[in-house]
C-alpha cells in the first residue's frame, strides 16, 4: 500500500484531530483528558505555520495519521532543538509509516538548522520507547508520575536524538 504526506489544512484538520482523540480514549500516549474538538482547529493551524506539520494519507487519500515538528521551547536559545508528535490511526501502526515519518521529519528538521529532536512518552508505551530506541533515540530523562488520566498516574520518558548529517538514522 502506498502512503503520502500533505501539509495539515483546514481540509485535514478534524481528519488529524480525530486520530489523536482516538488516543486521548484509550491511552496515556496522548496525554489529554479532553477532545480536541472544532475550537482547537485555528489554534492548531496556527501552530502548524513555523514548523512542518504533515497529514498520513493512504492510497485512497483517507487521513490515516498525523505527525509534525513543533517548537522545544519558544525561545530564541532552543531554536536548534523541536519536539516531535505524531499518531496515527491504530489501524495502521507496525507497517513502517512510523519510520517514513519520523525520516521525513528528520530532513526537515536538518534543513531548518534543527541539531536535536526531542520526544516525551508515556512511560506505558513500551511500543514508542522501542521504536525511538531504534532509531538512535537515547532516554535523557523521566518526570516520574506527573500525569494523571483513568484515574491512575503516569510517568513521562524524555528522549532525545542528534541529527549529525542529513542523511536520515545516521546519528
Amino acid at each position: 500500500m502506498q502512503y503520502s504526506l500533505s501539509k495539515i489544512d483546514i481540509d485535514t484538520v478534524e481528519d488529524a484531530l480525530g486520530i489523536i482523540n482516538q488516543y486521548v480514549d484509550s491511552c496515556t500516549a496522548a496525554f489529554r483528558e479532553d477532545h480536541l474538538g472544532k475550537e482547537h482547529y485555528q489554534y492548531f493551524l496556527k501552530s502548524t505555520e513555523k514548523y512542518p506539520s504533515y497529514v498520513v494519507l493512504d492510497e485512497k487519500g483517507k487521513v490515516i495519521g498525523i505527525c509534525r515538528l513543533k517548537p522545544f521551547l519558544e525561545m530564541s536559545t532552543f531554536d536548534e532543538t523541536a519536539e516531535l508528535m505524531y499518531f496515527l490511526n491504530k489501524e495502521y501502526t507496525g507497517k513502517g509509516i512510523g519510520s517514513m515519518l519520523l525520516a521525513e521529519l528528520e530532513k526537515e528538521a536538518y534543513a531548518r538548522g534543527i541539531r536535536r529532536l526531542i520526544v516525551s512518552i508515556s512511560e506505558e508505551n513500551h511500543g514508542s520507547q522501542k521504536f525511538h530506541e531504534k532509531h538512535g533515540f537515547v532516554q535523557c530523562g523521566v518526570f516520574h508520575d506527573v500525569g494523571k488520566k483513568f484515574g491512575r498516574y503516569f510517568s513521562i520518558v524524555w528522549m532525545e536524538k542528534e541529527i549529525k548529517t542529513p542523511e536520515v538514522g545516521e546519528a
